[in-house]
């Protein structure tokens, strides 16, 4: 399983390296050519999440460390990344709650 995770997250290495292979990356140049192989992203609120960073890609689920997401459009992906069964998948990420949620 391919991460993308951005690299400001906090313990973002310990947190997500048991998962896959794990790529940090400077959240503010993630692209579509950075997502292109990923199966997760997770990022902050400076990374905008849409049809033009995700279109062919292979993420199946995407996260973020923050409070709001109005930096995903969530409607995107419901319709087009992830199935009627994986609708509830888009999660937020507390920072606080992370490591509780992980273990």
């Amino acid at each position: 399983m391919n991460l993308i995770v951005d690299e400001n997250i906090a313990f973002a290495n310990e947190a997500f390296s048991g998962f896959g292979k794990l790529e940090l990356v400077d959240g503010r140049s993630i692209t579509n050519s950075t997502v292109d192989d990923a199966d997760i992203l997770i990022v902050r609120s400076v990374t905008k999440v849409d049809r033009k960073l995700l279109a062919g890609s292979k993420v199946q689920f995407v996260g973020t460390a923050t409070i709001g997401t109005d930096h995903i459009d969530i409607e995107y992906l419901k319709k087009e990344i992830l199935d009627s069964q994986m609708q509830k998948a888009v999660m937020q990420i507390q920072l606080p709650n992370m490591f509780l949620l992980l273990c």
